[in-house]
């Protein structure tokens, strides 16, 4: 079993929308990984994050079975308050990113108070 991880800050996170952002790609076990970030529309909305494998081939069928920790670090540093989702899920040559993955409540992220973002 194979570990990486994605470290991400994301910056102006209070004008973040749904069309959202993307990190850097990075690349493990040949195949090219990144994280995707938006604001969900709904009426409560979140924080929300996708995991992509974005390897499109026509050619040859994959597929990679993974299992992931995304984490969004508290500004404190204190891990007991970082909010912490896990995920497992299959990817294919036809099937690149994971089912969407609500961190946070989107008021809970932007209130100084809770200590998540410095924008």
């Amino acid at each position: 079993e194979q570990e990486f991880v994605i470290r991400w800050a994301v910056d102006n996170v209070s004008k973040l929308d749904e069309k959202g952002r993307n990190s850097k790609i990075h690349y493990f076990a040949d195949l090219p990984w990144y994280l995707h970030v938006y604001r969900t529309p709904e009426y409560t909305s979140h924080l929300t994050v996708l995991l992509h494998c974005n390897e499109e081939c026509e050619e040859k069928e994959w597929i990679c079975e993974q299992r992931s920790t995304i984490r969004l670090l508290h500004s404190s540093g204190d891990s007991d308050c970082d909010v912490t989702r896990k995920t497992a899920e299959s990817f294919a040559h036809k099937y690149s990113y994971t089912d969407p993955i609500d961190l946070i409540e989107w008021t809970q992220l932007i209130d100084p108070e809770k200590g998540f973002i410095e924008d």
